[in-house]
């Protein structure tokens, strides 16, 4: 009786032992799933990997990319070239709607920046303003089909390194990540002395007038 009593004893152990260790890497898992969409808010280089971010008011900057290999042919004949395109993919939840690509403060390098519109990687650009003057704005000669998958692409002219912010028109005309992923860290969007919360995958500052630009 005495063996079957220990027997029975190191089963129970064993039992809550992997009980508990199976609760772990279940923790362990949902942490690391948490831990990626938080990492997940940054533009891809390619289109294939393009993520869904909540675009309006997004922001973000052309520096750190490389040129793509996905078509440049644009459907009103526009003639550009590719140096440092980034890509974010995005469900339209209406027919008609605009993407304007501001850039932010002053360019690091060059001056302008160039926005695209693709409903497919391998494809020719839907919709293209890549005059290298004023502020891009597409989408406005697509009919979208909406919850079909579309990529956003945005390119600095002539390898240009500038911040940008992304905003849609009319509001709510695109989805939004399940849960509102990807997480954004704590960031501040400053205006001289004005600070003003927004969503994005890095911190910038600009000030509105540049006589009152000071060191911060």
């Amino acid at each position: 009786m005495k063996i079957c009593s220990k027997s029975l004893s190191t089963n129970t152990f064993n039992i809550v032992y992997m009980k508990r260790l199976l609760f772990l890497l279940f923790s362990l898992f949902i942490v690391s799933i948490d831990i990626i969409g938080q990492n997940n808010c940054t533009p891809s280089d390619a289109c294939a990997n393009a993520p869904k971010l909540c675009m309006d008011g997004f922001i973000t900057t052309t520096a750190g990319f490389s040129a793509g290999g996905e078509p440049i042919t644009c459907p009103n004949g526009q003639t550009w070239g590719v140096h440092n395109d980034l890509w974010i993919a995005f469900m339209p939840n209406q027919a008609n709607l605009e993407i304007t690509v501001a850039i932010i403060g002053s360019c690091s390098s060059g001056d302008g920046v160039q926005a695209l519109i693709h409903d497919n990687c391998a494809a020719t650009p839907l919709d293209c303003d890549v005059d290298c003057g004023g502020t891009p704005t597409v989408g406005g000669a697509v009919t979208f089909i909406p919850g079909q998958t579309y990529y956003l692409r945005i390119d600095g002219c002539n390898g240009a390194v500038c911040p940008v912010q992304i905003t849609v028109s009319p509001v709510g005309a695109i989805s939004n990540p399940p849960n509102n992923l990807p997480k954004w860290p704590p960031l501040a969007f400053t205006s001289w002395q004005n600070q003003y919360p927004c969503p994005s995958d890095k911190e910038f500052y600009y000030c509105s007038t540049g006589a009152m630009c000071n060191s911060n």
